[in-house]
């Protein structure tokens, strides 16, 4: 059985900015501490939006029409940015792109 993915502590606050090059408008959702998945907004596509979050909070990319999830960094989602961090990039930009 797969663990179950929620938000942890929020202690290593950092700053995203989400890029749209796939093509299609995106929503944005966010997994918080009960697992839920928590609208964001949307992003339309070769449009920007900046986050403020935590390097262990997901986040989950779906299309706006089909609700299919986008890939981000090649992956469905974007979780534990520590690498991030210990590299000390706080700001970091992620493209995300159709499958």
């Amino acid at each position: 059985m797969q663990p179950r993915l929620i938000s942890g502590e929020s202690v290593q606050e950092v700053f995203l900015l989400f890029i749209n090059k796939s093509g299609r408008s995106a929503d944005i959702f966010w997994i918080n501490y009960n697992g839920e998945q928590k609208y964001f907004g949307t992003i339309e596509p070769g449009a920007q939006k900046k986050i403020n979050t935590f390097s262990n909070h997901p986040w989950v990319f779906r299309s706006k029409i089909t609700g299919e999830k986008l890939h981000i960094e090649n992956k469905d989602i974007l979780w534990q940015l520590q690498a991030f961090i210990m590299a000390e990039q706080l700001d970091v930009s992620f493209v995300f792109t159709s499958r």
